[in-house]
């Protein structure tokens, strides 16, 4: 996506694949991910993650709720 990413961790452990290169963050941790970077992630415990995009990625507006 054509969005900066920001992930922070917190609570649990996640397992990314970023550009090739396979990163583990944990609870307290902050991963960026830049904009057009291929990625992938996957849980390793029950987590509670936040996502944070710059710009806010158009594909995710509920149109609806522009109305």
């Amino acid at each position: 996506h054509p969005s900066e990413q920001m992930t922070y961790v917190l609570q649990g452990a996640m397992k990314f694949l970023v550009g090739g290169e396979e990163i583990t963050v944990r609870e307290g941790e902050v991963l960026h991910i830049h904009a057009g970077v291929e990625h992938q992630a996957e849980a390793l415990e029950d987590t509670f993650e936040l996502d944070l995009f710059s710009p806010i990625r158009e594909e995710w507006i509920d149109d609806r709720r522009l109305q």
